[in-house]
């Protein structure tokens, strides 16, 4: 796998989150409590920082049920905004990238159509905002494009099947 890719996936996030906050442990960033249960937690899924951005107060989820200080909330809600914001600039960067150079998208009446798979995208909260306000920002003044985001499920499965036919 590429590092990129391990920045990005929802399958690595929840992984990501847990070395931050273990990390983050051992420099003594938290509360005595939290410091010790989060350094006894084996694994962190991105399904657990999802419940834990949706409502960490609910006790659902790994991360919820360990981290119950106020201050140690917040500092947590910190720690995963930067690193959804480090994801969601880089993935946006990465769109933009490719729009640019296909140089297509100039006028309304011909966007170009991007898709988007992956859990994080569809199912954390607030990261498809989070990126698509990023994409807009790099495509605006001179480099200003027309996009149409557009939910294919399973497109890339779609995508190779539609090549195979084709070829």
């Amino acid at each position: 796998m590429s590092t990129f890719e391990k920045m990005i996936s929802g399958g690595y996030f929840g992984n990501l989150c847990h070395f931050t906050f273990q990390t983050a442990s051992k420099e003594n960033y938290f509360t005595p409590g939290t410091t010790s249960a989060i350094l006894a937690l084996n694994e962190l899924s991105s399904e657990d920082v999802n419940l834990f951005l949706t409502n960490p107060l609910a006790g659902k989820g790994a991360l919820s049920l360990v981290v119950t200080e106020k201050t140690d909330i917040e500092s947590c809600l910190k720690i995963v905004d930067c690193l959804m914001n480090r994801a969601a600039v880089l993935v946006a960067a990465n769109l933009a990238a490719v729009v640019l150079r296909t140089n297509k998208g100039k006028t309304p009446e011909h966007p170009v159509l991007l898709t988007v798979e992956g859990s994080l995208y569809y199912k954390l909260h607030n990261f498809r905002t989070q990126i698509e306000r990023y994409f807009r920002e790099y495509l605006s003044g001179e480099r200003k494009r027309y996009v149409e985001f557009k939910e294919v499920r399973h497109s890339s499965l779609v995508g190779a099947a539609l090549a195979a036919l084709i070829n």
